[in-house]
């Protein structure tokens, strides 16, 4: 069963470029990881200044260990005071 993940970013003042880049870096690499279906990354068109990032993986245990690897974790780490909100659902 698969595994949808939904996360949703603010962005930071004045790290609009920097987090633009590290979204689409990000991007690549999850294309490398096990498990990993397809990812999106929507950008903000006017008015909320937040990503929304909306990936499948195979399973939990893909998506989780992409989330703690050393292509995702550095960059995590670099946005650490921002407050998050994200969903795991698994689809039938």
């Amino acid at each position: 069963m698969s595994v949808f993940s939904y996360l949703k970013l603010p962005i930071p003042d004045g790290e609009e470029e920097t987090m633009r880049q590290d979204m689409d870096a990000l991007t690549v690499t999850a294309r490398e990881a096990p498990g990993y279906i397809w990812a999106e990354v929507l950008r903000p068109i006017s008015g909320e200044a937040s990503y929304v990032i909306a990936s499948e993986w195979e399973s939990l245990d893909n998506l989780r260990a992409w989330e703690h690897s050393p292509q995702h974790q550095p960059v995590v780490d670099s946005y650490k005071g921002i407050k998050e909100r994200k969903r795991y659902m698994p689809l039938a």
